[in-house]
């Protein structure tokens, strides 16, 4: 898995990089935590419409949806428990996307993250 850093404001995210479908399937699951700074990027080809579920996650995430440099939506707080319907939540990009980061719940509204911000993406 590659790593990078993605910059939004003045926020900065040393990430790992989602690039092959196995990364991307496996994604947070069975993770314990994140650092404050840290996160994971998922990477595709081209922009299309993704939809994310949180299987045998243990900690809730903020996911951000990106369309090429620019946020283009965002899901505060995902939890891992759809309390409505007992099950596992997904949730669908607003728009078609060609990334998609996920952080620790609650960093978006710390750093004032919001639609339409600007995205720096660096990756190896």
């Amino acid at each position: 898995m590659g790593q990078g850093k993605v910059i939004i404001k003045d926020a900065v995210v040393w990430v790992g990089l989602a690039r092959t479908s196995e990364e991307k399937s496996r994604g947070l699951s069975g993770r314990e935590s994140l650092a404050e700074d840290e996160g994971l990027l998922f990477v595709f080809d081209k922009k299309d419409f993704h939809s994310f579920w949180m299987k045998d996650m243990n900690f809730s995430l903020d996911i951000i949806w990106i369309a090429d440099d620019k946020i283009v939506g965002i899901v505060h707080n995902a939890s891992v428990f759809d309390n409505m319907n007992g099950g596992i939540p997904a949730f669908l990009s607003p728009e078609p996307v060609n990334y998609v980061l996920e952080v620790n719940a609650g960093f978006c509204e710390k750093n004032y993250i919001q639609v339409n911000d600007e995205v720096l993406i660096q990756a190896q």
